[in-house]
């Protein structure tokens, strides 16, 4: 879906090929005060146009006071063109934010994993690029990421930019085959 809205999505799939320019996801290319439960992606999600921000993921490319729970993804990212090109890259989620307006409504992901490879530009991670907090909570729980990280701009094994106090607790990433350790 290229996005969804106040939405639940269970028990789904998506093995298609995604290329974009912005928020960009194997399963959900923008994601707002919805639930996702049960579903799994298993397309490669591709980015490759110079200067041109968005948020990339292999299974939701921005996701806003959602929650994400029992998903998985397994298709690749690629961010090519630069490291202003995807801003946000990650193996699952390239920005999760809490939803910014009245009821302030938490990001919740859980029990989630990724498995593709990611490569990309400004920030390139295995799992969230971005976890960012406006008003409210963004938690990451309980998730798991494996695959090799590479790109010209910053390179992070899990997640990147954890901004406002985002909780992110027992989640760990394969230091085998990420490529950073």
């Amino acid at each position: 879906a290229a996005g969804i809205y106040n939405t639940s999505l269970l028990n789904c799939y998506s093995t298609c090929d995604v290329n974009g320019t912005s928020n960009i996801g194997g399963m959900v290319g923008y994601c707002e005060l919805s639930t996702v439960i049960n579903c799994h992606s298993s397309g490669n999600v591709t980015h490759s146009i110079n200067n041109i921000g968005g948020d990339i993921g292999g299974f939701v490319g921005k996701c806003i006071g959602s929650s994400l729970s029992k998903n998985y993804s397994a298709g690749n990212v690629i961010a090519t063109g630069g490291t202003s090109t995807g801003i946000y890259n990650g193996g699952f989620v390239g920005m999760a934010e809490s939803f910014y307006f009245d009821p302030y409504q938490p990001n919740e992901i859980t029990d989630c994993y990724s498995s593709g490879n990611v490569n990309g530009g400004y920030y390139t991670c295995g799992f969230v690029g971005y976890n960012y907090i406006s008003l409210g909570s963004s938690m990451i729980s309980n998730c798991y990421s494996r695959g090799v990280i590479s790109g010209e701009g910053t390179l992070l094994p899990f997640a990147g930019t954890n901004n406002n106090d985002g909780s992110i607790n027992n989640n760990f990433y394969d230091a085998d085959v990420d490529g950073l350790a």
